[in-house]
């Protein structure tokens, strides 16, 4: 394979443009952009950044939300070879400031309300290069040549054990996820795709298919408003729906998720149990649920039908959450669990690290889709990374175990603890409270000697029901109007955040 430009997404997405010119490439808010009229749009971004003094190897912030504009400044930096970098729109001042602390940043694009609110943000106060995405230009740039290992995204882990890292994904990393998302998402020029993952829709771009852009404000997800997303299905011919566990939930309780006629449903980013995924396949009766574990730096490591997951519930106590066979692609080995630093020593190998098959031990998988650097982060390379030859394995932090070449999960490794010489994974206890009638949300911590049951009840509940204690006897009961959530994907507990009451 060569080494240029012409082996990027950037490239796939033009051949694409010039194979489906008429074809719709994105719709969002009832705004629409043909495959022609994107690549356009991208030559034009090209030069307008050239005008503005933005070069190749530049980190060039962004604070555009998903949409049309988001995608052609994005191709178009790809383009020059300059590095898009995200924070998320959740951020925190706090978190922007230790993300630009990370990454120094040369440029950065937003509407004008955040360029005059950046004077009294003092990272951002010292970027001189500042860029307006509502400027419209007419000439068009070539596009230049990048190589593979050249950085083309950065991205923020979410930062729940501490500063966030900074993923610096290549242009060849992409191009690897792009391989392997190309083939489960199996989607032809002209099929609708619905997303609410924004690295989903690059690649989409390089299938000619049309990309829809849900009405989803990923800061306020308790305002989603389900009937108008599932009439944007309905309207645009939907057939597949790539998005967080908590999205598709949401959606899977109206009346008219029936009405919809999805054909694929792709979920991501935080636990699927067995009840959610009956809740899913009952709302959406007739898809194809298509449940995928992974995570910021290694996506996916393995998936699993939803129709399976429900056959393999019973599993749940014993082994932990089924996630499926593990992608080809990915290398996967289960390691004891620690919270130091690994080094092989001379002559030692990965799997002189793993335990017996079956046990509990920590996932690390590797892979030309799995990141293999940070970028400025010393620290946490060492900590996250495993180094064996040419290969670099990644500590996913997710305790689990494999059994008859099936992956099960247990939850991240540092909440595991252990009471009375017995072992508990609040993973798997947090399943039990969410079955229990009452409890929208619940978890089990330890602190020092003692359990504390932390749970969220449903509105109109008023005492937290008695069946929590038949879990773990003499446990402290606590209850919370709301369990703080991750801000991400809104699915998963933020044990940083819970951690704050006490």
């Amino acid at each position: 394979m060569s080494n240029l430009m012409n082996n990027n997404i950037v490239h796939i997405f033009f051949e694409a443009a010039q194979k489906y010119p008429n074809t719709l490439a994105i719709v969002h808010k009832g705004q629409t952009i043909s495959y022609d009229e994107l690549a356009k749009r991208v030559k034009q971004v090209i030069a307008y950044l050239d005008t503005k003094g933005v070069k190749a190897g530049d980190k060039v912030l962004i604070f555009i939300p998903m949409s049309i504009e988001l995608y052609a400044y994005v191709l178009a930096l790809f383009a020059k070879g300059a590095i898009a970098v995200f924070v998320d729109e959740w951020a925190s001042v706090k978190r922007l400031k230790q993300c630009c602390e990370r990454v120094a940043i040369d440029a950065f694009i937003a509407p004008t309300w955040i360029r005059r609110l950046s004077y009294f943000i003092k990272p951002l106060r010292k970027i001189k290069i500042r860029i307006s995405p509502a400027k419209k230009y007419t000439t068009e740039a070539k596009v230049s040549s990048t190589s593979l290992d050249q950085s083309a995204l950065i991205t923020f882990t979410t930062g729940s054990t501490g500063i966030p890292k900074a993923a610096d994904r290549t242009h060849g990393f992409l191009l690897e996820q792009y391989t392997i998302l190309e083939k489960k998402l199996a989607l032809k020029n002209g099929n609708a795709c619905m997303v609410t993952l924004p690295i989903v829709l690059l690649c989409n771009l390089g299938l000619g298919a049309t990309s829809v852009i849900a009405s989803f404000n990923g800061r306020k997800p308790h305002k989603m408003d389900s009937a108008l997303i599932l009439q944007e299905m309905k309207q645009h011919t939907v057939g597949t729906v790539v998005c967080s566990p908590f999205f598709i939930v949401e959606l899977s309780k109206q009346k008219q998720a029936k009405e919809v006629g999805l054909v694929k449903i792709i979920t991501g980013g935080a636990p699927v149990f067995p009840e959610q995924a009956s809740q899913i396949l009952a709302g959406f009766s007739g898809t194809k649920l298509d449940i995928v574990y992974g995570s910021t730096e290694a996506e996916p490591i393995s998936s699993i039908d939803g129709n399976e997951l429900l056959l393999q519930a019973d599993a749940l106590m014993d082994v932990g959450l089924p996630v499926g066979k593990v992608h080809p692609k990915t290398a996967l080995r289960i390691i004891g669990i620690t919270n130091d630093h690994i080094a092989l020593e001379d002559n030692q190998t990965i799997q002189d690290l793993c335990v017996n098959e079956g046990d509990l031990g920590e996932i690390i998988v590797a892979g030309d889709h799995v990141l293999k650097r940070y970028f400025n982060s010393p620290l946490a390379f060492k900590e996250n990374k495993i180094i064996e030859g040419d290969t670099v394995w990644h500590r996913t932090g997710d305790s689990g175990r494999l059994v008859n070449d099936l992956l099960y999960l247990n939850g991240r490794c540092k909440q595991l603890f252990s009471l009375e010489n017995k072992h508990y994974s609040p993973f798997i206890l947090e399943y039990l409270l969410q079955r229990i009638p009452g409890i929208a949300m619940g978890t089990f911590i330890k602190k020092q000697a003692e359990v504390i049951a932390v749970v969220e009840l449903n509105e109109g509940v008023k005492e937290i029901p008695k069946e929590v204690l038949e879990i773990i006897p003499n446990t402290r009961l606590k209850q919370l109007k709301k369990i703080p959530r991750d801000p991400r994907h809104n699915s998963k507990i933020d044990y940083a955040a819970l951690n704050q009451f006490w």
